[in-house]
C-alpha cells in the first residue's frame, strides 16, 4: 500500500463550516477540535473528487479513473484511497506577533512547525491553562456580512451573519494511503493540483488554497509506535503450542470518531472480525475463495476464534453493561438496590450506561457521543448544496443532507479473544502487518474509523487461579446478547431451558434454578459486504438482561465468566458476570467523570516535545499581550466621556489614515500632522485627544483601540 502526504496552505480565510453556531455570537462554526482547527477528511475527499470530475468533463481525466480512485456511489465496502483529517502543521509568524492576516509588517522571526500534530495535542492535554477559548482566539477569527435589500440598497434587517475563519498563512498536512495504479496516481495528482478552492464563501474571497502531493516517507508519518506491553505480549502468545487454548487480552484506542450502526455504548465484536478478515484476505491473498480456506474457515465462519466485546475502559478500570435487574431509588435518587424476589414493585428508575463495582459503589459511565453534520451535492454540479425537499424535481439527485452519532475519539475498548494460540498467532500477524492499526464502522476511507490495536495479555484459557468469590446462588447478566438452540428441534429459542442444560454440562453440577429477574429481547442480524448477502436472523436476549442462578453446589466465579454461552460466540455473544445473589443489598451510585486521567511523561524530553512546549509558551504569551492590551484599550477609551468624543465618521477617517500608514514606523507622528490641518479647533482638539492615547503603542494596538473607540461614538449616536 502506498502512502502520500497532502500538503494544504490556506491563501485566503478558510471556514469548514460543521453546522454548529453559537447563539448570539457566532453563526457558522468551522471545525475545530478542542480549539485547534483541521479540516475533516470527509470534506477533502468531496473537494478532490469535484476537481477530478471538473477534469472528466474537460477530457483531461479518463471517465473509470475516478471510481478506481474514490471508489463507487453506494458501495458497501470501502473503495479507493484512504484519507484521513488535515491537521497544523506550520503556524505563520504573524499570528504570534498579534497582527492581522493582511498585514504586511516584516518578520525575522520564523514560521512555528508543528512536525507530529499527536504529540502536539498530547502536550496541550498535558496543560490546563490551555484552555479551548485561548486556542480557538489565537487559530480562528470573526467575518461577518449582511444581505443586501435590493429596494432601498442596504442592509435587510436581521441579516447580520458572524463566520467563524481560519486565517490565510496556515498549512495543514493530511494523509493519504491506497493501492492505485500509474494512470490512477497521475489522476489524484492532477485532482490534487486542480483544488483551488474549499469550504464556505469561495466566491466571496474564502477558501483559496494550495495544495500538493508528495510521497510520503515512512520515517515522516505520523505511526504510533508500538507500546512495549503488545510486544511482550506478543513474544509471550508464541511461546505457546499451536493447539493450546488461550485467552488474549486487548485494548482498542480510537484515534478518530467512529460511525457503527446501533446506539450501544461498547463496542461489537462484528466491525473487529470483518476488520480482521479484511486484513486476513489481503495478507495470504486468498481474494474471493477466502471461505474455501481451511483456516480462515475455521477462525472466521465457524467460531474459531471468540472474538469478545470491547467495553468502556476509563482511569484503569473497564466498565460493563449495567444488570437490568439493579434499578435506582426514585425517591432516593443515588441509591441502588435490586428489584428481584420481593423487591419487584418498589418505585425506581433505569440506570442507563455501563458500570462497575467496587464493593456497595456502582460506578457509572457512558460513552462519549458527538453528531457530524454532512451533505452530498446534487448531481448538477452547478449546484453547490444539498437541496434536499427544496428542490422543484425530484426525480434526479438533489443531493441530501445528513448526519452522523459517532464515538468520539480518545475513548478505549478493552475485551478477550479466545481461541487456539495458532490462530491468535494469526490474527497478531495481521495486525503487525498494519502496524496495529485498524479501521471501524461507516465511512472508514474518509474521517471515521481509525483506531490503535494494542494486545495487554496472554494466557491460559483454563489455568486460570481459583477466585475466592464462589457460592451457589448467584446474579448473572448477560454483557453481550445471547442466542440460544433447542437441542432437540434445533430451532432458536428465548426459553431458559437450552441454557440451563448447558450450564448443567460445562459446570458439572445440577442448576437448581433459572429464572430471568428483569431483561429484555432483541434480533441479531447482520450483512456479510464481501458476499453482498444479508446474515441469518435470529431472536436473543439482550445485553444487561439479568438472571437469578442457583446451582446444587458451590461454584467459583471464573467458571462462569470465562465461558462464553449459547451460539454465535465467534461474534461476541453469550458474554456474562456474576455477583454473589443478596436481594437485600443496596449501596450507592456513583457517577464517574468522563475524563480519562492521563500519565505525563516523566522520561528525558525530545526534540519535538521541546519544540512543542515553546510553541505553546508563544501561544500563551500571544493571548496574555492580546488581552493586556484589550483591557488597555478599554480603559483608554473609558477615560474619555461619550461627550468628548468625537464623530464616529471622524474616528473611521482616523482609521483610513492608519491603515496608509501601516508600513510607516511613524505612523502615529503622520497622523498628528494630518489631523492638524483640520480648520476646526474644536473638532481638532477632540480628535487629538483620542488619538493621543496611541502615542508610543503598536499599529496593531492603535487599530483595535480606533475600533472600539468608534463603537462607542456610534452608540452615543445612535441613542
Amino acid at each position: 500500500m502506498e502512502r502520500w502526504v497532502l500538503k494544504i496552505k490556506l491563501e485566503s480565510s478558510l471556514c469548514t463550516a460543521t453546522g454548529e453556531d453559537a447563539p448570539g455570537i457566532t453563526n457558522i462554526m468551522t471545525a475545530t477540535e478542542d480549539g485547534i482547527p483541521y479540516i475533516p477528511a470527509k470534506r477533502i475527499k468531496g473537494c478532490l473528487l469535484e476537481s477530478g470530475k471538473e477534469m472528466r468533463d474537460n477530457g483531461l481525466i479518463g471517465a473509470d479513473v475516478l471510481e478506481g480512485i474514490f471508489g463507487r456511489k453506494g458501495a458497501r465496502t470501502g473503495e479507493g484511497i484512504c484519507i484521513g483529517d488535515a491537521h497544523i502543521s506550520l503556524i505563520p509568524r504573524y499570528l504570534f506577533d498579534a497582527q492581522e492576516e493582511d498585514s504586511q509588517e516584516d518578520t525575522q522571526k520564523k514560521d512555528s512547525i508543528i512536525e507530529n500534530y499527536e504529540h502536539f495535542q498530547s502536550e496541550v492535554h498535558k496543560r490546563p491553562e490551555m484552555e479551548k477559548a485561548y486556542l480557538e482566539e489565537f487559530f480562528t477569527r470573526q467575518r461577518t456580512r449582511t444581505a443586501i435589500d435590493a429596494d432601498t440598497g442596504t442592509a435587510e434587517d436581521h441579516s447580520l451573519r458572524t463566520m467563524q475563519v481560519v486565517p490565510k498563512g496556515i498549512e495543514f498536512v493530511s494523509y493519504i494511503e491506497g493501492d492505485l495504479s500509474r494512470k490512477e496516481k497521475e489522476a489524484l495528482e492532477n485532482c490534487v493540483k486542480g483544488l483551488r478552492h474549499m469550504g464556505m464563501g469561495i466566491t466571496r474571497g474564502f477558501g483559496e488554497v494550495r495544495c500538493t502531493l508528495e510521497t510520503a516517507k515512512t520515517e515522516k508519518l505520523e505511526r504510533k509506535e508500538i507500546s512495549g506491553c503488545t510486544k511482550a505480549s506478543e513474544e509471550a502468545l508464541q511461546s505457546y503450542g499451536e493447539e493450546e487454548e488461550v485467552e488474549l487480552s486487548y485494548e482498542i484506542k480510537l484515534d478518530s470518531p467512529i460511525a457503527l450502526d446501533g446506539n450501544e455504548d461498547c463496542l461489537p465484536a462484528g466491525p473487529v472480525l470483518g476488520a480482521l478478515a479484511g486484513m486476513y484476505i489481503r495478507k495470504f491473498s486468498l481474494g474471493s475463495d477466502a471461505h474455501k480456506d481451511q483456516n480462515f474457515s475455521r477462525i472466521f465462519l465457524h467460531d474459531g476464534v471468540q472474538f469478545g466485546y470491547g467495553f468502556l475502559k476509563r482511569n484503569g478500570q473497564v466498565y460493563w453493561p449495567c444488570p437490568k435487574a439493579i434499578a435506582e431509588e426514585k425517591e432516593n435518587r443515588g441509591k441502588w438496590f435490586q428489584i428481584a424476589e420481593g423487591n419487584e414493585n418498589r418505585r425506581r428508575r433505569e440506570i442507563s450506561g455501563q458500570v462497575y463495582w467496587k464493593n456497595h459503589e456502582l460506578h457509572t459511565i457512558s460513552a462519549r457521543r458527538e453528531l457530524h453534520f454532512h451533505h452530498a451535492r446534487p448531481l448538477d454540479r452547478g449546484i453547490a448544496h444539498a437541496l434536499n425537499d427544496r428542490a422543484e424535481d425530484t426525480s434526479v439527485d438533489t443531493g441530501q443532507f445528513f448526519q452522523y452519532t459517532a464515538l468520539s475519539k480518545g475513548q478505549v475498548y478493552a475485551g478477550t479473544w479466545l481461541g487456539k494460540a495458532g490462530d491468535l498467532k494469526r490474527l497478531a500477524a495481521c495486525q503487525k502487518e498494519n502496524d496495529y492499526q485498524m479501521k471501524l464502522g461507516r465511512s472508514k476511507t474518509a474521517e471515521y474509523g481509525r483506531c490503535t490495536f494494542e494486545i495487554t495479555g496472554v494466557s491460559p484459557k483454563n489455568n486460570k487461579q481459583e477466585s475466592v468469590c464462589q457460592g451457589k446462588k448467584w446474579l448473572l447478566w448477560l454483557l453481550t446478547p445471547m442466542v440460544s438452540r433447542d437441542r432437540e428441534t434445533g430451532e432458536y429459542t428465548l426459553a431458559e431451558k437450552a441454557f440451563k442444560e448447558q450450564l448443567e454440562e460445562i459446570l458439572g453440577c445440577k442448576v437448581q434454578g433459572l429464572k430471568m429477574a428483569a431483561g429484555g429481547y432483541t434480533t441479531h442480524s447482520g450483512y456479510n459486504s464481501r458476499w453482498r448477502m444479508p446474515l441469518v436472523s435470529c431472536p436473543a436476549i439482550a445485553a444487561g438482561s439479568t438472571f437469578i442462578l442457583e446451582t446444587d453446589q458451590e461454584v467459583y466465579q471464573h467458571q462462569i465468566e470465562s465461558i462464553r454461552w449459547g451460539e454465535l460466540t465467534g461474534r461476541g455473544y453469550g458474554q456474562v458476570a456474576v455477583r454473589p445473589f443478596d436481594n437485600k443489598e443496596v449501596g450507592e451510585i456513583v457517577r464517574d467523570s468522563e475524563e480519562e486521567n492521563t500519565e505525563k511523561n516523566q522520561g528525558a524530553e525530545s526534540h519535538e516535545e521541546e519544540r512543542n512546549k515553546a510553541i505553546l509558551h508563544d501561544i500563551l504569551s500571544n493571548q496574555s499581550k492580546r488581552l493586556e492590551d484589550r483591557k488597555a484599550i478599554l480603559d483608554r477609551v473609558d477615560i474619555i466621556g461619550k461627550d468628548e468624543l468625537p464623530p464616529s465618521s471622524a474616528i473611521s477617517m482616523l482609521s483610513r489614515l492608519l491603515r496608509s500608514y501601516e508600513k510607516d514606523k511613524d505612523f502615529y507622528q503622520k497622523i498628528v500632522n494630518e489631523v492638524g490641518n483640520i480648520h476646526d479647533e474644536e473638532k481638532k482638539k477632540r480628535i487629538l485627544k483620542i488619538i493621543g492615547h496611541c502615542k508610543n503603542k503598536s499599529y496593531d494596538f492603535t487599530k483595535r483601540y480606533l475600533e472600539n473607540a468608534k463603537w462607542k461614538a456610534r452608540g452615543r449616536d445612535e441613542s
